[in-house]
Order: structure tokens, then sequence, then C-alpha cells
């Protein structure tokens, strides 16, 4: 069962960037997906290990974009990722201490997260490459 599931309306006109978005979204799912099943909490590790790599190196990828294109919003879109890596990160090592469990509200506040993100802070960087950014 999918926590999430991809649409095309989601791609930012980027090949890389909406490639990884999908990758992502797959990522997030085959964590939920885990975390149903009750699998072993080294599998879970795993899981959110890559999605944390995973998230750090999209957002470098994406971030280059933005450089490139002379996207006039990357200082704020940038620091919102860091929000995030920060977010994430501090999970994982709640994960990993016993502090916390990977239940159903804290893959749904990941999920929305990255689906809320790309619908907003993602989409306006598509309208600006749409509408002409250098790429």
């Amino acid at each position: 069962m999918d926590l999430c599931r991809w649409s095309e309306n989601w791609n930012i006109g980027d090949a890389t960037v909406d490639a990884q978005h999908r990758s992502l979204v797959a990522i997030i799912n085959t964590l939920y997906t885990a975390m149903l099943e009750g699998r072993t909490h080294e599998i879970l590790d795993e899981v959110l290990s890559a999605l944390v790599a995973y998230t750090v190196h999209h957002f470098q990828d994406e971030e280059a974009v933005m450089i490139r294109s002379q996207f006039p919003d990357y200082a704020r879109h940038k620091q919102i990722h860091e929000e995030f890596t920060e977010g994430v990160l501090q999970t994982q090592a709640a994960f990993r201490s016993g502090g916390i469990g990977l239940t159903t509200p804290v893959m749904h506040t990941l999920r929305d997260w990255l689906v809320n993100h790309i619908q907003g802070e993602d989409q306006r960087l598509g309208i600006f490459l749409r509408e002409g950014g250098i790429k």
C-alpha cells in the first residue's frame, strides 16, 4: 500500500529533479510499507538512512538548478531545505536512540512535507524555469 502516489502535475520541468522527486516518493512508500509490515528496526533504519542520504543529494542537485537558472528565491528555498534536512536528521537520531518509532503520524508528516514542498516551493521554481529562467 502506497502512502503517496506520484502525480505528473508535480513535474517542474527539470528531468533530473523530476526523476529525483519520483524516487523520493518511492522511498517514502518503501519506508511506509516496511513500517506497516513490522519489519525489523535494522531494515527501517536502512530505508530511513537511504531517505536521508537521497534527500541531501537531491537538495544539492535542486539547488544547483536554482543557481544555474538564477532563481531569485534561492536563499529562502535553500533555507527550507536546510530546515527539513535538520528535521529528518533529528528524526533519524531519535529513531536510532529509541526515542521515537516510525509511526503512521511520523510517516504522514514526512509525506506531507514532501508533497507540499513539491507542490508549492518546487512548483515556483518550475514556473520560473518555464517562463525563461536561465538554464
